[in-house]
């Protein structure tokens, strides 16, 4: 099993052979991507901070514009189900989904 450390050179090298095997004016995108992906696959960093870390390259390395960048957020269908991981985590927390569970079984039994 590769360390951490192996992880993380690993999708460096992965990064930068993207950068010299896409044409041109793909090339940062691309070295972007599968060092986004690569980091996701390995773990190497905690989830939040990828992604971030997305946005972040993206804009400050003029990949793309900031309103290309953050116009998903725009949509309404993102806002639907971070209400719906909201509400499910509220459920699951205060032991609601159990007890609805719990009411439902004892109703059918």
């Amino acid at each position: 099993m590769l360390g951490t450390n192996a992880l993380r050179l690993l999708v460096a090298l992965a990064a930068a052979a993207a950068f010299f095997v896409a044409p041109a004016a793909l090339a940062p995108a691309a070295a972007l991507t599968v060092f986004t992906v690569g980091l996701f696959a390995t773990s190497a960093l905690p989830e939040s901070t990828t992604a971030l870390l997305f946005f972040a390259i993206a804009v400050i390395a003029g990949i793309a514009a900031p309103q290309d960048v953050f116009a998903g957020f725009a949509s309404g269908a993102l806002w639907l189900v971070f209400g719906g991981i909201i509400i499910g985590a509220a459920v699951k927390e205060t032991g609601l989904g159990k007890r609805m569970a719990r009411l439902l079984l004892d109703r059918l039994r």
